[in-house]
């Protein structure tokens, strides 16, 4: 039998193995496994820009009021229905490029920011 095993499959798929903390099985822990500072930041840039539209629409929904804020909380549950998972660490990183550390809400315009669409 010439068959290929399950794990060379997915590290031949991949590009990767469990021990680099960047395969399947990991995958649950959050979209940016391993990522931090500037390397996580062009990650979430990426994949924000790509549904900056629909992400953009989804907060202005959260705002009926149109404050412009929303919940710490909030915004990472949002973030994460667009398969924006982020460990606590790296969510705490993202909130320090865009809102201060006392404050419970964020302003989405200046975190929207961070990710300017593609023109």
């Amino acid at each position: 039998d010439k068959g290929i095993q399950y794990k060379e499959f997915c590290q031949f798929i991949m590009g990767s193995s469990k021990e680099d903390a960047t395969s399947m099985t990991d995958s649950k822990v959050g979209t940016f496994v391993g990522l931090s500072g500037r390397r996580l930041l062009q990650a979430v840039q990426r994949l924000v820009r790509e549904q900056w539209k629909v992400i953009w629409t989804s907060l202005q929904h959260q705002d009926p009021s149109g404050e412009g804020f929303i919940g710490r909380d909030e915004l990472r549950s949002l973030l994460q229905r667009f398969n924006l998972v982020f460990s606590d660490t790296q969510w705490n990183f993202m909130l320090d490029q865009c809102a201060d550390e006392e404050d419970e809400s964020v302003d989405y315009n200046e975190f929207m920011s961070l990710f300017p669409p593609y023109h």
